[in-house]
């Protein structure tokens, strides 16, 4: 991971520390690292060229720790490696007595937890055993003090021998985690190491790290848009202990500085940041986009085009997921809506960067620029109020929604844009409620939330009719709604017979609220009835197949 130099500020949550025989609230203030934290050595830059060698036959050793203790848990599937004396020492405390010290069950436990995840939500969690290597067949685990590791880790992988070169290189491993998570660690530069603390710090990195266990034993290292490799097993954490909040950390790089962290950077360390994105998929499909998608790098396939192949098969693409994601982006801090489920805690989270904030003036304000694939940006103004002398704010999130360029890793392409404000709206600009003005916003595959905005309503679902070979996807109006907001749609014969019945986001369509939904393709044409419920209310409609 490259040490980026920018001096960001992090508002950091409250974190439990533990002393094993007491368990209190440790409350962190906020502090500035000169560097984005890196969590772990996983895909550290020293440790890609030394796997790199391994990928090409050449076994390019590194030595495996020597610690004096090791436990194995019952079931045989891990060792822990562990020490009581020197730098290394983890804590000595043994409340009941077994001579296992508690900072190793703890440990087991944690690790537990996390494979019975794995199991319930990825397609193979079977990955391939280092025989006698660490003294047996176990997955083994290292407990030493990581703080002056580099700039200090969490924890690390250590990808060591490759079994398998059909497809991506598959490898065994083993894990090291820190020997205590201690609030007073400092990495070599006296920089404070953790954000969260003891058992909680111990917890959610056993989970990341064993996820890298099972990522390049079971499916594979694609040696490429690794990303996706430390977003799933950031997301991992999270979805393992939601209470635990370590990754609004790295999600407040992304608001600090949306310019700089492009859901596209194929970078390992961006996937820190974008750690929340896969409960973008799991609001809608459940965890059903984790395990496709790490099937599909599994089969070959590189990780981007794994997660848009993915998207795509659940009925869920890529860029209607980042039309349900920005409006969470605009609604963090002040802004925050306490039922996120995509961002749990974003009060927390620090507001989005703002590129403008400003007064909308006659005859009309206009804000160029240039995107990258699936970069984000925010914008508000404020608009003369149709009822009195004052303002009406309005957001705006944008992003260049185009999978070509994001499969590809074309970073160096991009594309204009232009968000127009204007007192004298035309067909097709969204309308601003409590005002007069309406916005526009051009480019291809550039897709917006505008907060505030208005919508054109229509009477009856388009294109009518729909004529088969040309598209599949039919759009029904929506009110009483907004963007982001979900519908279940069905389509049925004039006989009432269901054909299709979905569950979809309400999207805009210019200045009009929408649900899309996608009929079969062999559909047999003639008349058939769709039926819309959202928010309570529901709505019956007819639509004309054509081939």
């Amino acid at each position: 991971m490259g040490h980026d130099q920018r001096d960001v500020p992090l508002n950091l949550v409250l974190s439990r520390s533990f002393a094993f025989s007491l368990f209190c609230l440790f409350a962190l203030s906020p502090f500035r690292l000169s560097s984005q934290p890196v969590k772990c050595g996983f895909l550290s830059e020293s440790e890609r060229i030394r796997v790199d060698k391994l990928a090409e036959g050449i076994q390019a050793d590194r030595s495996r720790p020597v610690l004096t203790d090791y436990r194995d848990d019952a079931d045989g599937l891990f060792r822990v490696h562990y020490t009581l004396e020197g730098s290394d020492a983890i804590p000595t405390a043994d409340q009941n007595g077994n001579g296992t010290p508690d900072y190793v069950e703890y440990t087991f436990e944690s690790l537990h937890r996390s494979w019975k995840l794995f199991t319930d939500t990825l397609e193979n969690v079977t990955v391939p055993r280092d025989g006698t290597n660490g003294g047996s067949n176990a997955i083994d685990v290292y407990l030493l003090d990581l703080s002056k590791v580099g700039y200090g880790l969490y924890g690390e992988t250590v990808p060591e021998t490759m079994v398998s070169s059909v497809n991506f290189p598959r490898y065994t491993s083993w894990m090291q985690l820190d020997n205590n998570f201690s609030p007073d660690d400092r990495n070599i530069y006296g920089e404070p190491v953790f954000a969260t603390f003891g058992l909680e710090g111990l917890q959610i990195t056993c989970a990341h790290e064993l996820h890298h266990v099972v990522q390049i034993g079971a499916h594979g290292d694609a040696a490429v848009q690794l990303m996706i490799y430390e977003m799933t097993s950031t997301w991992m954490e999270q979805r393992a202990y939601p209470h635990i909040r370590d990754w609004i950390v790295y999600a407040a790089n992304l608001f600090t500085e949306p310019g700089i962290f492009p859901f596209s950077e194929p970078r390992s360390s961006n996937g820190y940041v974008w750690g929340f994105f896969p409960n973008v998929y799991r609001a809608r499909v459940g965890d059903a986009l984790i395990g496709s998608m790490w099937s599909k790098i599994g089969d070959g396939i590189r990780p981007f085009n794994a997660l848009v192949e993915a998207g795509h098969d659940l009925g869920y693409p890529l860029d209607s997921a980042f039309t349900t994601l920005l409006p969470e982006l605009y609604h963090t801090g002040s802004r925050a809506e306490d039922t996120s489920v995509i961002l749990p805690g974003a009060e927390e989270l620090p507001e989005i960067r703002l590129i403008v904030d400003d007064v909308a003036t006659e005859p009309s304000t206009m804000q160029s620029g240039n995107l990258r694939p699936f970069e984000v940006r925010a914008l508000r103004y404020q608009v003369p109020s149709v009822t009195d002398g004052n303002f009406v704010s309005t957001g705006i999130v944008i992003t260049w929604a185009d999978m070509s360029a994001f499969v590809q890793t074309e970073m160096q392409r991009l594309q204009a844009y232009t968000v127009t404000l204007t007192p004298n709206p035309v067909d097709g600009d969204i309308p601003i409620n409590g005002s007069l003005w309406g916005v526009r916003v051009q480019g291809p595959n550039i897709i917006a939330f505008i907060e505030g905005a208005a919508y054109d309503a229509v009477p009856a679902p388009y294109p009518q009719p729909l004529v088969l070979g040309t598209t599949t996807e039919v759009r029904i109006p929506v009110n009483n709604a907004k963007v982001g907001d979900q519908a279940t749609v069905s389509l049925m014969t004039i006989q009432g017979l269901g054909v299709v019945k979905e569950t979809v986001d309400l999207i805009f369509d210019a200045s009009r609220l929408v649900a899309p939904l996608n009929v079969p393709h062999d559909l047999t044409p003639g008349t058939y009835l769709v039926n819309i419920e959202c928010n309570g209310q529901q709505s019956l409609h007819k639509i004309l197949v054509k081939r």
